[in-house]
């Protein structure tokens, strides 16, 4: 039994927490000025390689993958000027060690590799610091755990996974507010399109950046790309076809 005056304490603490319950990490990735324009570049070093399996270890599809990464980033834009553009990968392959920095990789590398097995940790982002670790702002999976569309604590979900370690990724260390996206065990979601982030998590991360709203510009998908080369091909062929007849 707790009583009265303990009880009160309890409240207060948990008040006061959920107040300014973000932590920061002290690291950042350069800026301007608090409100300027940030723009970080992100690649899938590994991660659509078919290495992250469902529960029923088949792979998680690409769809899924890249959904789920693009939904997270484009929540942590919608609430700062954070702008980030995807680019082809460039780097050493993913571990978990430091390699050596090498020039052109993207500042966030998204890729798996074996963590601590089965269950506990589910993956790890590095915070943003010097770029001479070559990890920095890196967002590996654990590749033993078994990945869901809808996240449970056994079976996680790459969309909830994805919204934590990137706030880690962009300055954020573990909040206190047992509601938070950045609370230590993250939240599980419902699939692509259910992802959210806390008022604690856009406390923090504008606490960082300054409050404003920035984009995700992802590359063409590459069965994308030879559509629109085939449809250009086959529209200069009717072009050349009319002109052709009217000669």
């Amino acid at each position: 039994m707790i009583r009265t005056s303990a009880y009160i304490l309890l409240i207060f603490i948990a008040t006061a927490r959920s107040a300014d319950a973000f932590v920061l990490t002290g690291t950042k990735w350069p800026q301007a000025f608090l409100g300027a324009p940030v723009t970080l570049t992100y690649s899938y070093a590994n991660l659509l390689d078919g290495g992250l399996l469902d529960p029923n270890n088949q792979p998680v599809s690409t769809a899924v993958i890249r959904g789920s990464i693009q939904e997270a980033l484009s929540l942590w834009a919608s609430v700062a000027p954070l702008n980030f553009v995807e680019v082809p990968d460039i780097g050493p392959p993913i571990s978990d060690s430091q390699y050596a920095f090498t020039t052109g990789m993207a500042d966030i590398r998204f890729g798996h590799h074996l963590i601590d097995g089965f269950g506990n940790v589910k993956a790890h982002g590095y915070y943003p610091s010097s770029p001479v670790l070559g990890l920095s702002g890196d967002v590996h999976f654990d590749d033993y755990d078994r990945w869901a569309y809808v996240g449970s604590l056994t079976y996680p979900d790459l969309l909830g996974c994805a919204e934590h370690e990137i706030g880690h990724a962009l300055g954020l260390d573990h909040s206190l507010d047992l509601n938070a996206v950045m609370y230590p065990t993250f939240h599980r979601m419902n699939g692509l399109g259910t992802g959210f982030l806390t008022p604690d998590d856009i406390a923090g991360i504008q606490a960082i950046y300054g409050a404003g709203k920035g984009s995700v510009h992802p590359l063409p998908e590459p069965g994308t790309i030879v559509l629109a080369v085939t449809a250009l091909a086959f529209a200069g062929l009717l072009s050349w076809q009319r002109r052709s007849r009217g000669a």
